[in-house]
């Protein structure tokens, strides 16, 4: 019987240090919405260059979605003359950073879903995302 007991007392303790460590090391859902472009004094679009900064100083923290809208419908698509297509790359690749975009003000400014660069996927409606997602949520600033 005592060992029965032991065990039961082992795997308790597991399931408990386990759990401690799932939560300690749980990263926070964080969404940046980039809705505005750069200002012309700056070398990023604001959301843009949080990503950076926060994927840069805090990589274990966050699980960072960057939500494209707005004036910033551009930088998800596969253009050559798209200037930051480089930078949300290495976002996705090296600090694997989720990138969406409003799937609506897309096709309201003209372009398709086949013009998304691969990794950029599209949402309904970025303002019903928002409403809904049940993350922390960052907005940008206008010029």
């Amino acid at each position: 019987m005592n060992q029965y007991v032991i065990l039961v007392i082992l795997i308790i303790l597991i399931i408990i240090i386990i759990y401690f460590y799932l939560m300690v090391n749980k990263k926070i859902p964080l969404v940046i919405s980039c809705y505005y472009d750069k200002p012309n004094d700056k070398p990023l679009p604001i959301g843009f260059s949080w990503a950076k900064i926060l994927t840069t100083l805090y990589p274990n923290k966050y699980n960072l979605t960057l939500l494209l809208h707005g004036q910033c419908i551009p930088y998800g698509l596969d253009k050559e003359s798209n200037p930051y297509k480089k930078l949300l790359t290495e976002l996705v690749n090296k600090h694997n950073v989720t990138i969406i975009i409003c799937d609506y003000c897309l096709h309201l400014l003209g372009y398709s879903n086949q013009e998304l660069l691969s990794f950029v996927k599209p949402i309904p409606f970025s303002v019903n995302y928002l409403a809904s997602v049940p993350a922390r949520i960052i907005y940008d600033e206008s010029k």
